[in-house]
Formats: structure tokens, sequence, C-alpha cells
């Protein structure tokens, strides 16, 4: 069993062949959670994983591009991972990755990794730093 499986294993994720139609806790995704662990550690992944699964409407949404993502997320936005990591999960309650990736899947212009992070990054900004009343943000 390698390092990947053993890390998927203590969160309940299966990685299942591309041939395979995922369910949820399963994803195709096993090179890129390698890559994640090569570049920023086991931690790191394990933080990012445990963010999509925080809630039950995202359980299905490991998919490469959200997983890379949501890395981004919290490489590019350490003030939200780390210094607040209880409310950076419970964020993750009130935002839907599947409508996200949908929705990043409409445009052309930027891949669709860099489209769900901007789509992300605009969702967590107003959940973790809402702007006061009468301003903009």
């Amino acid at each position: 069993m390698s390092k990947i499986d053993r890390l998927c294993d203590q969160l309940g994720i299966k990685i299942v062949p591309y041939r395979r139609r995922r369910r949820p806790r399963q994803t195709h995704a096993r090179q890129v959670m390698r890559r994640i662990v090569l570049k920023h550690g086991e931690g790191h992944l394990l933080f990012v994983l445990k963010a999509i699964l925080w809630s039950r409407n995202n359980t299905a949404e490991l998919w490469s591009e959200t997983i890379l993502a949501v890395s981004d997320v919290v490489l590019d936005f350490p003030e939200w991972a780390e210094a607040r990591a209880g409310d950076f999960m419970a964020a993750f309650d009130a935002i839907d990755l599947a409508v996200i990736r949908r929705d990043a899947m409409a445009g052309r212009r930027f891949s669709k990794r860099s489209r769900i992070y901007m789509i992300l990054v605009i969702a967590l900004r107003s959940l973790l730093n809402p702007a006061p009343q009468g301003e903009l943000l």
C-alpha cells in the first residue's frame, strides 16, 4: 500500500481507476495527491482533503482540479488556513464545490483549476472576512 493510499484510507477515501465512475469519497486523483505530498507534505494534503470532506455536500468533489485549487488557497492564504483553521473548515459547510466546479467549467480563458480557485477565494473571503454594512468588497 502506497503512502497516498494510506493517507486516503485515514480519511475514508478510495482511489478508483479512471475507467470507473466515482462515488462520494472516491477519487481518480492519485498523481495529483502524490505531487502535493512531494511539494508540500502529508500534513498539507490531509488539511486540503479534510476541508473538502468537511461538508457532506462536498464528499463527491474530490476532482483533481478542485483538490489543487483548495491546495492553492491554503498556500496563498495562510492567515485563513493556519490561524483560523476551524473557521476555514466551517466555511466549507456554506460552499457547494459542485456548483463552483460547474461554474468554472463555463469559461475557456483560464484553466479549470484557476477558475475554481478564483471563485473559491471570493466565496471564502465573504465568509471569513465579511464586509461591514455599507462597504463594498
